[in-house]
């Protein structure tokens, strides 16, 4: 695994107030985002005055959006916000630099092209305070087409509806979990591969039928419309199925439904040579699971194309 860039510049803030520990940390990984900070700019003072700690790390891939973010910060100067920049190279090492640099006892994962809701994340760990044992929690979202069309998603009442729709920007972490564990390197995919690894079949879930985000779909800056990227899928895809483990049924499952995910989207997105990658994933998917588990796995695929609303 790839390390982040360390020629990483940190802008100062007079206003931030060294060794403070906050309630709630959200890191942001920023590229190629000139001109299209609308969306940033709509939800960032409303999550400082909830008193967020808001990390925005620039992974450096061209010239003018580092010139527009510094300016943005130093207009703000909130001792919540925290300004990083480096060639990190991918959002997975540019979120580790953020949480590097975090102080929350909970984290979360937004992106700058996306519209959370910063008071309902701070009133669900608020109350998620109160209940110690709670580790995760997970909130419903709203999606947003290509056309205005907006419509909301709650369907993810247990684990497994979690498998189906892993959106990382939905969840709040306990910072414990964050220990030992990091992003890959790999531009799509990265996001379930870290969920996957916190072993969340384990773990005391809170979930929330409030809509904690907005996310956008379907713009053609965004990494997951690159198809160059599922190369990047394909390295992930195989470490996941490495991790089906003989007995572990809830793990499997979980883990099987990610690996479902990528696998219809390598094969419907990619071109012939990746296409080919995902044809001989699948076939070992069937050997090792399918064959095993069919009822699941039909389970799992209708889910996933119902989301995708096909």
């Amino acid at each position: 695994m790839e390390h982040e860039d360390r020629s990483m510049t940190e802008f100062p803030n007079p206003n931030r107030i060294p060794g403070e520990t906050q309630l709630l940390s959200v890191v942001v990984p920023i590229t190629k985002m000139a001109g299209r900070f609308e969306n940033l700019e709509s939800w960032l003072m409303g999550a400082l005055e909830c008193e967020i700690e808001v990390i925005l790390v620039h992974d450096v891939q061209d010239d003018m959006t580092g010139v527009e973010i510094a300016a943005k910060f130093k207009e703000i100067n909130h001792s919540k916000l925290k300004f990083l920049e480096g060639k990190f190279k991918s959002p997975g090492l540019a979120r580790n630099k953020g949480i590097s640099e975090s102080t929350g006892k909970w984290i979360a994962f937004w992106d700058a092209d996306d519209v959370p809701n910063p008071q309902a994340a701070k009133s669900l760990v608020e109350l998620s305070q109160d209940q110690s044992a709670v580790q995760l929690i997970v909130g419903s979202y709203e999606v947003r087409s290509p056309s205005g069309q907006t419509f909301i998603d709650a369907r993810h009442g247990d684990i497994n509806g979690i498998a189906v729709n892993p959106g990382i920007w939905r969840m709040i972490f306990k910072r414990g979990l964050m220990e030992g564990r990091s992003f890959s390197n790999s531009k799509m995919g990265e996001d379930q591969e870290f969920i996957a690894s916190l072993d969340p079949w384990d773990l005391n879930v809170k979930y929330s039928e409030i809509a904690l985000y907005r996310y956008y779909f379907g713009g053609d800056y965004q990494l997951t419309s690159d198809g160059s990227n599922l190369r990047d899928l394909v390295n992930v895809t195989k470490r996941l199925l490495n991790r089906l483990e003989i007995g572990n049924s809830k793990a499997n499952t979980f883990i099987a439904t990610l690996i479902i995910r990528q696998i219809i989207t390598g094969l419907s997105r990619s071109g012939p040579k990746v296409k080919k990658e995902f044809a001989s994933i699948a076939t070992l998917f069937a050997i090792k699971y399918m064959i095993f588990h069919p009822r699941r796995t039909a389970s799992s695929i209708r889910n996933i194309l119902k989301l995708r609303g096909k």
